[in-house]
């Protein structure tokens, strides 16, 4: 189990870190700080839910978990990540609307496809 919670929290926490960054700079006036920890928070952000799922498949990988663990640990993340824009979402609308907006659109459905398919063949053999 160990093989797979290791590269997941470490996902999650630089998920973490970088969104309390990008959204702490807030806090600040309008200055040059403000714009880099934005720019440089932001940017963490993007990379560790665009590619975290890669980095945790790989990792996962590497610690001898096998497909169904690794699958499972590169979609732990976003789904963290979906559900958490499905709540804020609720502030301002309806849970079903939430849910389709965030879950059932066509672009999110195909998530896993766009996930597993980034997957070589050899590695579904092991």
């Amino acid at each position: 189990m160990k093989r797979v919670i290791v590269p997941v929290l470490s996902v999650f926490v630089v998920m973490s870190v970088s969104y309390l960054g990008y959204f702490g700079s807030r806090c600040l006036d309008g200055g040059t700080l403000q714009q880099w920890m934005a720019g440089f928070f932001g940017t963490t952000y993007f990379l560790s839910i665009a590619f975290g799922t890669l980095y945790v498949y790989t990792a996962a990988y590497v610690c001898g978990a096998n497909l169904p663990q690794r699958i499972t640990a590169s979609l732990i993340n976003p789904f963290i990540w979906m559900t958490k824009e499905v709540l804020r979402l609720t502030d301002s609308h309806p849970l079903l609307e939430s849910l389709y907006t965030n879950i059932l659109n066509s672009r999110k459905a195909a998530m896993p496809g766009f996930l597993t398919s980034s997957m070589t063949p050899k590695s579904w053999t092991t």
